[in-house]
């Protein structure tokens, strides 16, 4: 009974400790979602009006870099998850700071999106 217990224990600790692998912010007051990454990234909807942002594969944080932020040429993680999120006037600006790390972005099927192409066409 008592390896049962600390089994248990253990468990909850570490699910308490696993890494963050959602990030979600109200749209109230935006109208366009820009999105700049150099990642794959599947823009989705949903009947939600926020944008929820999920990484496919989040990795803890070793103890050394606990309370450190990631840095990138784009800014600081403010997500925790890798993505750096400003809004400036009525946009919305989401950039993504790791490298190779897939995400999915849920958006409002109301919601406006600027698609670069590439090339020409």
């Amino acid at each position: 009974m008592k390896k049962f217990t600390l089994f248990l224990l253990i468990g909850f600790l570490s699910w308490g400790l696993q890494a963050q692998s959602e990030f979600s912010k109200p749209l109230s007051g935006i109208d366009w979602v820009k999105i700049e990454t150099k990642s794959n990234i599947m823009v989705k909807t949903h009947d939600k009006n926020e944008m929820l942002i999920k990484i496919s594969d989040p990795k803890p944080k070793r103890e050394k870099a606990q309370g450190l932020k990631l840095l990138g040429a784009s800014g600081t993680d403010n997500t925790n998850i890798g993505f750096n999120v400003a809004q400036a006037g009525n946009n919305l600006i989401v950039e993504n700071i790791r490298k190779n790390q897939e995400a999915e972005i849920y958006l409002p099927k109301s919601r406006t999106l600027p698609l670069p192409t590439l090339g020409e066409g």
